[in-house]
């Protein structure tokens, strides 16, 4: 079926277009479930073509009086970001797809940025729809987006729900698991002025539940999660964050069993983690007294580790490691003290 929402001829206004969209969405939300399905596809065909008028507006329509910014403005004050979020569960998936492609058209204007930082829990609700599955998709994209802008980014970290991801990352659907962990990622990313203070302020809890995803049964999850870590560790920002990583003993030991993963993939993003532990120039008692005790065992794992490998920097990397292991001393009696008042 094929109607305009705009009978009339001429020049429309933001109000005027924001105000369709609007109602469309909410009419596709309160008469969802007690609509027949031809009012049903037609509520869905009108909001459908509501959002193409609004996408087309935020471009470069010509029949729209004013520019991009002031119908991204309009949609501001009209609610529209709550309105297409709600809207999610309900429409098909084309409009769906419109919406979200509304949502980051909005985002590339000035107003709807600052618009969601003083509304969070919008972002609440987008990291709640990680639970629907037929929604998940839609909304880490709308999630990515807003990662685009540091003053939204820092909102979503601030909310209780962001620590969701690592529920959502080891997700039974695997697009679902991959997206969540791809959106966990650019948020903690894109902005290292954000990260930075999140992440010494929520260092306990974000590492005890990082370690969860580590010890993973699945391999995606653990070889993703594995690797990002020592993306996170080595950005150059969080100095403060890797210095605390490697000072703990737990840590060094679980890395040490993912040296002994029986993926080689694993095992070689566990190595670059565990390189920082053997290369930091202070060590923490209990951490040396480990490496220590494990240095026979160390030097023969590294002499046999994947000597198939033919990647000249890892080769560098891997007799660095071993120059560095043999330097450690031997485990004498100090050492072994020192391990066993602080490890065991």
């Amino acid at each position: 079926m094929s109607f305009s929402l705009f009978k009339q001829k001429g020049v429309r206004t933001p109000e005027d277009i924001v105000r369709h969209v609007r109602d469309a969405l909410r009419a596709s939300v309160e008469h969802h479930d007690q609509s027949s399905e031809a009012e049903t596809k037609l509520r869905y065909e009108k909001a459908c073509e509501s959002l193409e008028v609004l996408k087309a507006a935020l471009g470069s329509d010509s029949s729209v009086e004013g520019a991009p910014d002031a119908v991204a403005e309009a949609a501001c004050r009209e609610a529209v970001p709550e309105a297409l979020i709600a809207a999610l569960p309900g429409l098909d998936f084309q409009g769906r797809k419109l919406a979200a492609a509304v949502f980051a058209g909005l985002l590339r204007q000035p107003a709807p940025p600052v618009y969601l930082e003083q509304h969070p829990l919008l972002m609440d609700q987008l990291i709640a729809g990680y639970a629907q599955p037929p929604i998940a998709l839609f909304c880490g994209s709308m999630l990515r987006d807003c990662a685009r802008h540091a003053g939204v980014t820092r909102e979503v970290l601030s909310l209780p729900s962001f620590f969701r991801f690592f529920e959502y990352a080891q997700a039974p659907s695997f697009e679902v698991s991959c997206d969540a962990f791809t959106t966990f990622k650019e948020l903690l990313t894109r902005h290292p002025d954000v990260t930075t203070p999140f992440l010494v302020a929520h260092y306990t809890q974000f590492f005890e539940q990082y370690r969860g995803l580590l010890t993973s049964d699945n391999y995606v999850t653990k070889r993703q999660s594995l690797k990002f870590l020592g993306e996170l560790l080595l950005a150059r920002a969080h100095v403060a964050v890797l210095v605390r990583y490697i000072a703990d003993v737990h840590n060094l030991r679980l890395l040490m069993l993912l040296l002994k993963d029986p993926s080689k993939s694993i095992q070689f993003e566990a190595f670059h983690v565990f390189k920082v532990f053997v290369a930091a120039p202070h060590k923490e008692p209990p951490v040396l007294a480990l490496l220590c005790k494990n240095k026979a065992r160390l030097l023969t794992y590294l002499h046999d580790f994947q000597n198939d490998k033919e990647d000249e920097q890892f080769e560098e990397e891997k007799a660095l490691l071993v120059k560095e292991v043999q330097q450690l001393p031997e485990p004498g009696p100090k050492i072994t003290n020192e391990r066993n008042a602080a490890v065991d």
